[in-house]
């Protein structure tokens, strides 16, 4: 048993000196001898404003050795080095490029250095600071973001610094989300950003702003990124249509008559429309269409956004069925869309105009147009071969469609091919414009031996024959006259 232990003891020993002998002829051979590092960059100091950082060791090194452990970030980017030796023991090192005054810097020596002679050590130093000097580092004092209410629609986003800002670094480094129109404004002493919105912000909206690489005038750099956000007005009701009615001019403005159909609308009515909110005049512009198509003018009351009329330029058809649509681009105000689209047919009552009655000679008077001729007398005491014919409207014609409306009869042979077409001599005009008196001459009366008819037509076309609400005549009236 203690041949055993002896045995295993004696192993023991060899091993280890053996591992020794092949550690020391390592290239990587560790010193137990006393080493030490010190740094210009005092430990736990928030800033540094020196050229270089001087970093000295209790013994000689290799600068390769250094070289291979040593490195600078700013933030989280690896800066270039240059590293030269400033006496036996010491080196000084710095970037390639310039400092960036107002950037955060970490500065770490970690791992082994060597001396000529073989020997390694281990060396752990780091630093941590902001170059630059501590009074004189940018900083983002305040920021105050625009109301959430409606006026704060057109409020500025506002950034407050310790000191003036370099405005080329400001616009590059500032980003908002979503990417809405905006203004900057500095102010005199750039000191303030304001940030203002073309027209006003989206309504419902959440902002985020974000300031990256800022820099003062005098080149210290925004230490951080500083980022927020903001909510803009909030407004969740849609917009509805709450009213479309017919609607009549009277003696002090427009009435609306709310409780009828568009059914009973009649010559040139106007239509109107009233909104739950106010709405933009261009959105609901491009929104409405009429089919058939209406010809016509939206107008926009001044002293109710919510209200608007429809005003056509030509008469509503007679017996036409329109078929009117508003779409969901209608917006309000804050930009929110009508709740759902709106479609109403309708098929205005317009009111004919009627020919009451007409005058034949001196003694036919028809009130019924359905005879498949009628008999007259021509008159030959006044003029040779005369027709008189008097026509009586359930309305007055304007005096503006008057000539037009004489435009809109004829009388013209009929019968036989050969008889002469009568000549339109004289036009006459009730005072109350509801009577017209036309007389032609040159008619030829029939005979024994042939009859001899004229044709008598009377047009119902809307742009000729139409009192001044637009009514005009529901049908073409044609008469055959036998005349004796």
């Amino acid at each position: 048993m203690y041949k055993k232990l002896y045995i295993n003891k004696f192993s023991s020993i060899i091993f280890l000196i053996m591992y020794i002998i092949v550690y020391i002829n390592s290239c990587n051979f560790i010193s137990f001898d006393y080493f030490s590092a010190t740094c210009s960059v005092p430990d736990k100091v928030n800033y540094y404003f020196q050229d270089v950082i001087t970093v000295s060791f209790s013994k000689p090194i290799e600068i390769n050795s250094l070289n291979s452990i040593v490195s600078l970030k700013m933030g989280n980017q690896f800066v270039p080095l240059k590293v030269f030796p400033n006496g036996s023991n010491s080196f000084k090192i710095k970037p390639k490029a310039n400092w960036q005054k107002g950037a955060s810097y970490s500065f770490s020596i970690i791992g082994q250095l060597k001396q000529k002679s073989g020997a390694s050590y281990n060396v752990s130093l780091i630093r941590d600071f902001i170059y630059g000097k501590k009074d004189a580092v940018l900083k983002l004092d305040m920021v105050a973001c625009p109301k959430e209410n409606f006026d704060g629609l057109k409020m500025p986003l506002v950034f407050n610094f310790n000191k003036a800002v370099n405005k080329a670094s400001f616009i590059q480094g500032f980003t908002l989300s979503p990417n809405n129109q905006f203004n900057i404004v500095f102010s005199s002493d750039l000191k303030q950003v304001s940030i203002f919105p073309k027209e006003q912000w989206d309504i419902n909206e959440n902002y985020s702003w974000s300031l990256e690489n800022i820099t003062s005038l005098d080149g210290y750099l925004l230490n951080q990124e500083e980022n927020g956000s903001y909510f803009t007005f909030k407004d969740s009701q849609l917009p509805l249509l709450t009213h479309i009615c017919p609607v009549i001019e009277g003696q002090n403005g427009y009435v609306w008559l709310k409780e009828s159909s568009l059914d009973s609308l009649s010559g040139c009515m106007p239509i109107g429309f009233i909104f739950s909110k106010p709405i933009l005049y261009d959105s609901f512009v491009s929104s409405l269409s009429f089919y058939p198509d209406v010809k016509g003018s939206l107008r926009w009351n001044p002293n109710d956004p919510k209200e608007f009329l429809w005003v056509p330029s030509e008469q509503w058809g007679v017996d036409v069925m329109y078929q009117m649509e508003i779409s969901t681009s209608v917006k309000d105000f804050n930009s929110l869309p009508l709740l759902q689209k709106v479609t109403k047919n309708f098929t205005p009552s317009t009111n004919y105009l009627v020919l009451e009655k007409i005058k034949l000679g001196l003694d036919q008077e028809i009130q019924n147009f359905s005879q498949d001729f009628y008999l007259c007398n021509l008159d030959y005491t006044a003029e040779n071969n005369v027709l008189g014919i008097e026509l009586f409207f359930s309305s007055a014609i304007p005096k503006e469609k008057r000539e037009a409306t004489v435009g809109a009869i004829s009388l013209n042979s009929f019968f036989p091919v050969t008889s002469s077409n009568p000549t339109l001599s004289y036009v006459h005009w009730s005072q109350d414009g509801m009577g017209l008196y036309l007389r032609w001459i040159g008619c030829s009366a029939s005979s024994d031996e042939r009859e001899v008819f004229y044709r008598l037509v009377i047009s119902n076309d809307k742009e000729r024959i139409t009192n001044s609400k637009g009514e005009t005549l529901k049908e073409e009236i044609c008469l055959l006259i036998k005349t004796l």
